[in-house]
C-alpha cells in the first residue's frame, strides 16, 4: 500500500514538471505543498478504507463458520421440536386410549345398571299386580292383633298396664282386667298393619256394660259413653279392600263388666 502512495506522489511531481516545461506559470512552493498534503490525506484515507476492506475479507471465513453454526443450531432446534411434537402426539394417543378404556368401562357399568333397573322394575310390577297380602296367607287366615291399655278410673285416668289379644270378648262379671273391679277403663286398638277387609258392607256389633266408643279409621261410629246394663249396639259401614284401623274404648263403673266386639260382611 505504501508503494502505491509513493508512486502516486511521483506521478504528481512529474505532472508538475511537465506543466512547467510547457510555458505554464510555475506553481508556488506553498501551493504545491498544500496539494501534496491534500493528496497524501486522500490516499491515506483510501488506504485506511482498503485496510478495513482487507480485514473484513479476512473475517469472511469466520462469518461463514458462524453462519454454518447458526444454521446447524436451527436444524437442531427443528429436530428437537419435531421430537417434542412426536412425544406430545404419542402422549395424546395414550391418554386417548386410556379415556376410551374408561368410557368403555363406564358403558359396561351403565349396561349392568340398566339391566338391574329393568329387573327391579319387573319385580315392582309383579308386586303391584299381586294382592296386598301373601298368596299363602289369605286375609281370612291372617291373625288380627289388638293392644289393650288398662287404666284406673272411668276416663283413662291412671295407666295400669297393657296386654294383647286377637279378639275382644270379655264377661268379667263383677271383676275386671289386671285385678280391677269397678271404676276402670280399657282402650283397644288394632296393631299395624291393622286388619284386612275385603271390599263390601260390614255390620259392626258391640255388646257392652257400661259405656263404649267405637272408631273405624279414626271416625267415631258408635258413641254410647254412659252407664247401663248389658246392651247391644250395631252399625253398618262400607269398606274398601285393604287394611283398616279399629279402636274401641270402654269403661266400667260398678256391677257387671261386659265388652264384646264383632263384625261380618253383609254383601
Amino acid at each position: 500500500m505504501k508503494k502505491g502512495i509513493i508512486f502516486l506522489v511521483l506521478v504528481v511531481l512529474l505532472v508538475g514538471i511537465l506543466l512547467a516545461g510547457c510555458g505554464e506559470p510555475p506553481v508556488s512552493q506553498a501551493k504545491f505543498q498544500q496539494f501534496q498534503t491534500k493528496t497524501e490525506g486522500q490516499f491515506t484515507a483510501q488506504g485506511a478504507r482498503i485496510g478495513e476492506a482487507e480485514r473484513v475479507v479476512k473475517t469472511i471465513p469466520d462469518m461463514a463458520k458462524d453462519i454454518t453454526t447458526i444454521k446447524n443450531d436451527r436444524d437442531t432446534d427443528k429436530a428437537v421440536q419435531l421430537v417434542q411434537d412426536q412425544l406430545k402426539a404419542e402422549k395424546a394417543d395414550r391418554q386417548s386410549d386410556a379415556l376410551k378404556a374408561q368410557l368403555d368401562a363406564l358403558k359396561a357399568k351403565d349396561a349392568e345398571l340398566e339391566k338391574d333397573i329393568a329387573e327391579i322394575e319387573n319385580e315392582l310390577k309383579d308386586i303391584n299386580q299381586s294382592p296386598q297380602y301373601p298368596p299363602s296367607y289369605p286375609p281370612s287366615y291372617q291373625s288380627q292383633i289388638f293392644r289393650a291399655e288398662v287404666y284406673n278410673g272411668e276416663n283413662f285416668d291412671q295407666y295400669i298396664g297393657s296386654f294383647q289379644e286377637s279378639t275382644i270378648d270379655h264377661d268379667w262379671g263383677s271383676g275386671g282386667p289386671a285385678g280391677l273391679t269397678d271404676y276402670f277403663s280399657v282402650r283397644w286398638e288394632s296393631i299395624s298393619p291393622d286388619i284386612w277387609f275385603e271390599s263390601g258392607n260390614y255390620q259392626f256389633k258391640v255388646r257392652v256394660d257400661d259405656g263404649v266408643r267405637l272408631y273405624l279409621d279414626g271416625q267415631l261410629i258408635i258413641d254410647k259413653w254412659l252407664t247401663h246394663a248389658a246392651t247391644t249396639y250395631q252399625v253398618e259401614r262400607y269398606l274398601s279392600q285393604g287394611y283398616h284401623n279399629i279402636r274401641l274404648e270402654y269403661f266400667e263403673r260398678a256391677g257387671q263388666a261386659v265388652i264384646r266386639l264383632s263384625w261380618q260382611l253383609k254383601s
